[in-house]
């Protein structure tokens, strides 16, 4: 959907999403008017600028459900990484993320990967570069 521009990359206040383009948003009133309306009218909540956080990651989440949905429908292959447990998708905390990881179950096999995490080995390589990038310039 990003490389029909449906979908653009957006950042803001640290927080990385997809927001809908003017085509996505007219394609999905055209075919599921009932379903979307409230959402696209530009009169709902969910459009507010200066939404609480929380909200806005919920939110996030569903629209990423959206995108993967449509990604299976598509017949591509569906990849999904948590860093939340098993136990934690079988047991929702609400209706909304029951739904999400509902799909994700239904769709997708689940395999662990135990071990080392990768990321703050390299987190910790990047900020040695760094010290060492302003110790030789100061």
């Amino acid at each position: 959907m990003t490389h029909d521009k449906l979908l653009r990359l957006f950042s803001s206040h640290h927080l990385r999403g997809y927001r809908l383009g003017v085509r996505a948003k007219r394609l999905l009133l055209q075919q599921e008017p009932e379903r979307f309306a409230f959402y696209l009218s530009g009169c709902s909540d969910t459009n507010a600028i200066k939404s609480e956080i929380p909200r806005r990651i919920r939110l996030h989440r569903i629209a990423q459900t959206y995108v993967a949905t449509d990604e299976y429908r598509s017949c591509k292959p569906l990849i999904v990484t948590t860093n939340l447990t098993l136990e934690q998708m079988k047991n929702p905390p609400d209706l909304e993320h029951s739904r999400i990881y509902g799909r994700i179950l239904e769709h997708c096999a689940p395999i662990l990967f135990s071990g080392k995490d990768m990321r703050k080995a390299n987190a910790a390589a990047t900020k040695n570069t760094a010290r060492e990038l302003l110790a030789s310039k100061f």
